[in-house]
């Protein structure tokens, strides 16, 4: 592990990049910054709660196309790391009321994960609700309808009929 994680020369590296997620206030930074110093590497920290100015968010956005570009020449546009970011950049457009260009990211995070993990997992549900959402926002009802309604009912099918998660849903979504 030390050997993989810890290269004696940043060159001889393995992992290009990572995400860390987990609840607040466990060390996930502190963690990363102890990783990253020891190994010698230049750190870039993208925060969603950090980004709060149209310059931040633009170099965020710029940030991700970089990496997305990197990670799909290395390893393809199906690459796991490569559709999580792809559906981080969608997430930022999105919010910035430009679900127009996400849209066409969320399609292909949808097929990535389809391919992937198949039709029922988790993962592949969650991509076709983010499409589903981003459909709304330009109107595309029919679609959008359709894709919410595969969500929820294999989300059912894969976890139950009444996780948290599924109550909400149906709760914000009143034609189930």
């Amino acid at each position: 592990l030390e050997n993989y994680y810890l290269p004696k020369k940043k060159e001889e590296a393995v992992l290009s990049n990572a995400i860390i997620m987990g609840s607040p206030g466990i060390g996930k930074t502190t963690l990363a910054h102890i990783i990253l110093n020891t190994c010698g590497f230049d750190i870039i920290e993208l925060n969603a709660s950090d980004t709060r100015n149209a310059e931040q968010i633009d170099e965020q956005k710029r940030l991700l196309r970089v990496l997305i570009d990197y990670q799909e020449s290395l390893f393809g546009v199906w690459e796991e790391e490569a559709l999580r970011n792809t559906a981080a950049l969608a997430a930022i457009l999105v919010r910035e009321k430009a679900a127009e260009e996400a849209v066409p990211l969320l399609r292909r995070v949808l097929q990535g994960h389809e391919r992937l993990y198949g039709l029922d997992d988790r993962r592949t549900l969650t991509s076709a609700r983010r499409l589903g959402h981003a459909l709304t926002e330009i109107d595309e009802t029919e679609e959008a309808e359709s894709l919410l309604r595969r969500a929820l009912i294999g989300r059912e099918r894969v976890l139950g009929q009444n996780p948290p998660t599924l109550y909400k849903q149906r709760r914000n979504w009143p034609s189930c």
